[in-house]
């Protein structure tokens, strides 16, 4: 089941990465990178800011995937699912600051509540890119499944 996880988590992070946004779910980079770091202490990707604003990283990934007009509505619910994953991973950051000492109990209850809010985060990130993708002709799917493909191991 671990494999199964690690391997999910890697391709939303491919995802999430792909759509420029590395803390959509404050693990991106992380899980990309094959760490096994807390949730929380991946949470502090959360902290720093993408490199390039949202609207710019989502107009390129319009671009790659070539959403027609009619695609527009079904990408823009994407994007804001990843909008509103971020939202909440920053909100539960400041709630919940990475550097903040907590006894052991604390942070187990801490990663927890990560792991709950990044699980919520993947079943809507999941829901709305179902719909994308469903609507894209082959071409776009072949686009798609090469933007956000998850790296082999």
């Amino acid at each position: 089941m671990a494999g199964r996880i690690d391997r999910a988590t890697r391709a939303i992070a491919a995802l999430a990465v792909a759509a420029g946004l590395t803390t959509a779910f404050g693990l991106a980079s992380d899980a990309m990178a094959g760490s096994r770091a807390p949730p929380v202490q991946l949470a502090q990707a959360a902290t720093n800011p993408p490199a390039a604003a949202p609207a710019q990283q989502f107009a390129q990934l319009r671009q790659r995937l070539g959403i027609t007009p009619a695609q527009d509505g079904t990408f823009q619910r994407f994007v804001a699912v990843l909008g509103d994953n971020d939202a909440a991973r920053a909100a539960f950051v400041r709630r919940n600051p990475p550097d903040r000492r907590r006894d052991a109990l604390e942070e187990l209850r801490v990663q927890s509540e990560a792991a709950d809010l990044d699980a919520r985060g993947l079943r809507r990130l999941l829901t709305a890119f179902q719909a994308l993708y469903a609507s894209l002709s082959p071409q776009q799917k072949q686009a798609a499944d090469q933007v956000f493909a998850a790296p082999a191991r």
